[in-house]
């Protein structure tokens, strides 16, 4: 199927934003496009592997868990899904009140950001290049999933006011356009 100018422009300005940037989001979608077809047995290796890196990154590099859990590397690696249970579970008010002991420099460029505050207050957390990467990707994946072709046109329903503060027109607009979407505002919806 032959592509649109408009998603070939699209496309081109998104690879030029996040290559400048040092976003691997194609990388990415290109990643979860080839592990979605692993077959069980490799999904759940992988998992293992993954969850095992992520638990032992959390008790070696981020103060929190350093203070709260006392199961070793070694231990995690050997059985992640058991020492996840070690694992505090993180809840709001620990965001609210810990968000620098939650922090782990990655040099990854990374930012603190918010929610919208839809349920209340804004929570804080910090992201970075390489958790945007697998988000954007995982929603092009998500998107392929459901049958929604680049460059068919949606609707995102967005709850975060000061993003729509923040741009203007002119810019919105033609991101919209460029992306074959309309964004609403959740706090402003009517019939």
């Amino acid at each position: 199927m032959a592509r649109s100018p408009r998603i070939l422009i699209t496309d081109a300005v998104n690879w030029a934003l996040w290559r400048a940037k040092g976003i691997p989001v194609f990388p990415r979608l290109a990643e979860f496009r080839e592990r979605q077809w692993d077959d069980s047995v490799t999904y759940q290796r992988r998992r293992a592997e993954l969850l095992g890196d992520l638990l032992v990154h959390a008790v070696t590099g981020v103060p929190f868990y350093r203070e709260r859990v006392s199961a070793s590397p070694e231990a995690i690696r050997a059985d992640p899904e058991g020492c996840l249970q070690s694992f505090p579970v993180l809840e709001r008010g620990d965001l609210l009140e810990h968000l620098d002991e939650l922090r782990c420099p990655t040099g990854r460029g990374e930012w603190r950001d918010s929610t919208g505050g839809t349920s209340g207050t804004p929570v804080r957390f910090y992201r970075d290049k390489i958790s945007l990467a697998a988000g954007l990707a995982a929603s092009a994946l998500f998107f392929e999933w459901a049958g929604i072709g680049r460059g068919e046109w949606r609707v995102r329903l967005w709850g975060a006011r000061r993003d729509f503060v923040r741009r203007n027109a002119v810019t919105n607009r033609l991101t919209e356009f460029l992306h074959s979407t309309v964004v609403l505002d959740a706090f402003d919806m009517s019939e």
